[in-house]
């Protein structure tokens, strides 16, 4: 078991490091100086807000990276695979060697725990530790081990209940709708219950414990129920993942000129059509609408913590519609990064043309997906105006993403996003300005400055609005002459 974790250690690392080389190695440094600077300034950190309510945001940040980073690592082979058909990834070699595929995922499970702490939970504890042993900031040496240990077993459940989604999901795609919705439902009922929050993440209430101490026989009680939650989730997945691999046959009728024709309002329509085509037939849709309808719920039950805990936190249709847009870009990596370009390279294709296309495509599904999300955010909210606003914010900040990660990225968004020059390009260009528009929509509402908030955002799509076309110009000039190899 042991030789098994070294060896997926081994091939998770050569395979990040062969995406985007050397670089790789920046984004923990790039995190552990981050922290560095939060724990310099983390006495104006509490001075802005309650320990608290900082603590929880913290534990929350940790939760949702286990669950993005947990779907991430068990859908990367199969990226890696249709990237680089030549490729074999050790996670589906059970199906020809005498090794089981219930080893091989609990092996995988260790090695991402492992791993993914360690880029990015292992940095920010040393930079925090940095900030504490230099006399700067408020948290000291134990403090931060205290908050780093409690994070680490937040992280820890997200990245269970992932790993029990995901193995589902290799199972029926029904089954891991349904537990996924169980676990919403289970979650959201028992906040509007005003059922306390640790009950639903423990290592809330050990991160309480030590700032705030209760009785010994309950900070027990939260270790026990942490590592039972943990231990549940990893135990369901290895217990419902196949034994056996056994590959989905599918046929396809040859229709890729019809499919064309359906996209002749594109001049590139045949392009289009075979980027759709790939998509189509390798289930993405259902999986883009999935990455599409998760960031919205977990918004909502964040929302719902916020009201549990009287933290006022304002999540407005509009707010929905920016963050929705933003996670919009989610469609254009799983399009640039799931399928293989080699062929192409024999084609009279330009590397541009198809970075084009899939833009396209991005924009299209984003827009056709974000039509009833738009029209659901009006109907949770009993406000049918919400929809007039909603749907022009939600293709604005989609397209703009797009654009940004198209130009930064081309056909590579998993290689690049890995690299710091091109990740902080994106923090930038894509991410702060999504930030700015949600932060000042929830300030002025919860300020009551509402009659301000149409301007601003009016301000806001069109500075988007106008810088969008540089990227879209910059493309074909940026991406021209690289090729579809290297």
């Amino acid at each position: 078991m042991l030789l098994l974790i070294k060896t997926l250690m081994r091939e998770e690392w050569r395979m990040h490091v062969s995406y985007s080389g050397s670089n790789f190695t920046m984004f923990p440094v790039m995190i552990g100086a981050a922290a560095l600077f939060i724990g310099i300034m983390s006495e104006a950190f509490f001075k802005a807000a309650d320990i608290q309510s900082l603590m929880l945001l913290l534990h929350i940040s940790a939760l949702m990276y286990g669950l993005i980073i947990g779907g991430f690592a068990f859908m990367s082979p199969e990226i890696a695979e249709r990237r680089f058909g030549e490729v074999r990834m050790l996670m589906n070699t059970p199906d020809f060697l005498p090794l089981e595929y219930r080893r091989m995922y609990f092996s995988a499970y260790i090695k991402d725990i492992i791993f993914y702490a360690s880029i990015l939970l292992l940095p920010a504890c040393i930079g925090l530790l940095g900030a504490a042993m230099t006399g700067f900031g408020i948290l000291t040496v134990k403090d931060t081990l205290v908050l780093t240990g409690t994070m680490f077993i937040t992280f820890n459940l997200g990245f269970a209940v992932s790993f029990a989604i995901a193995m589902a999901n290799i199972r029926s795609t029904s089954l891991a709708a349904a537990i996924a919705g169980l676990i919403f439902t289970v979650v959201g009922f028992g906040l509007f219950l005003e059922v306390p929050l640790t009950y639903f993440i423990p290592s809330v209430g050990l991160q309480d414990h030590y700032f705030d101490p209760v009785a010994d026989i309950e900070f027990l009680a939260f270790i026990l129920l942490s590592f039972v939650y943990i231990l549940m989730f990893a135990t369901m997945a290895i217990a419902i993942s196949r034994e056996r691999w056994e590959a989905k046959e599918s046929t396809h009728e040859s229709n890729l000129p019809e499919t064309a024709e359906r996209f002749s309002f594109f001049r590139d329509s045949i392009l289009v059509a075979k980027e759709f085509t790939d998509l189509a037939r390798s289930g993405g849709v259902s999986k883009i609408a999935f990455t599409l309808v998760l960031p919205m719920g977990a918004l909502y039950v964040l929302d719902l913590i916020g009201e549990a805990i009287s933290v006022e936190i304002t999540f407005d249709p509009v707010f929905y519609a920016i963050m929705l847009g933003f996670f919009g870009m989610l469609i254009y990596y799983w399009i640039a990064s799931s399928d293989s370009l080699t062929f192409l390279q024999t084609t009279p294709v330009r590397p541009s043309d198809v970075i084009y296309a899939k833009l396209k495509l991005h924009s299209l599904l984003t827009v056709l997906v974000s039509l009833p999300m738009a029209a659901g955010i009006a109907v949770f909210f009993m406000d049918p105006f919400a929809f007039v606003v909603a749907f022009p914010m939600i293709f604005i900040t989609s397209l703009h993403m797009g654009l940004v990660l198209a130009y930064l990225t081309g056909f590579r968004t998993a290689e690049y996003m890995l690299e710091a020059r091109v990740l902080m390009l994106f923090v930038i260009l894509g991410a702060l300005p999504m930030n700015i528009a949600a932060a000042f929509i929830t300030v002025l509402e919860v300020e009551k400055y509402s009659t301000m908030a149409p301007l601003g955002l009016i301000a806001i799509a069109g500075y988007l609005v106008a810088i969008d076309p540089f990227f879209f110009k910059r493309i074909r000039a940026k991406w021209e002459d690289t090729n579809f190899t290297s």
